[in-house]
């Protein structure tokens, strides 16, 4: 049992950035070109800070810090009515972004790989899941799909939560939250149907943990 000051504590460690990619695919503005992401090296996005390399879905857009500013703006909003106005913490590190189709585009998919650092090895991505989930269970435009499940991908456990957007009504996302060494690893993919979605667990399921 989570007693109430841990729950909140654990209500205010998710951020703005599991959610990002479900305001940046939804944006109606014109598409705009970008510049390859410097972070993908031949297909393989790696991160020698957290151990962890996986590869790109092919032919998918790498947007440009400009073009992802005004979604991580609508995500702090979010995250406020989700943690009913508390703190948003800022040390959340979107770290990998892509999409099926440029910034701007209607019925737009995307795959994200965000990271916090925790202050506590108590605090497992199954308890920051079920915080998540019940934060924004409150909040008035997303339905939550189910309880937080747990999946084995890589010889790790992820916890996976799912949602819908009401006024999206075909757009789901689904976040899988993982703790490796101090930090929360959240992949956040949006989708508008089934072979997009198919695209990013194939994606997800090519990562390599390197760190011992």
């Amino acid at each position: 049992m989570i007693n109430q000051n841990t729950r909140q504590k654990l209500k205010n460690v998710f951020t703005f950035t599991n959610l990002l990619l479900v305001a940046v695919s939804a944006v109606r503005s014109q598409p705009q070109r970008s510049e390859s992401s410097p972070q993908v090296r031949n297909g393989t996005y790696k991160s020698s800070l957290l151990g962890i390399e996986l590869i790109a879905p092919v032919g998918w857009y790498s947007p440009t810090t400009d073009e992802l500013a005004p979604a991580m703006k609508a995500g702090r909003e979010d995250a406020k009515i989700a943690t009913s106005g508390g703190n948003v913490r800022d040390e959340g590190i979107l770290n990998f972004a892509v999409f099926k189709k440029p910034v701007g585009s209607t019925e737009n998919s995307a795959f994200s790989l965000a990271t916090t650092k925790q202050t506590s090895e108590l605090h497992t991505a199954k308890m920051i899941a079920d915080a998540t989930r019940e934060g924004f269970s409150r909040h008035p435009d997303y339905r939550i799909l189910g309880g937080v499940s747990t999946e084995r991908i890589a010889d790790r456990d992820f916890a996976v939560l799912e949602m819908g957007i009401d006024s999206f009504p075909k757009q789901r996302v689904r976040i899988y939250m993982v703790r490796e060494k101090e930090f929360l690893i959240s992949f956040t993919l949006s989708y508008w149907d089934q072979d997009d979605l198919r695209v990013m667990l194939n994606t997800l399921h090519t990562i390599k943990f390197n760190r011992k």
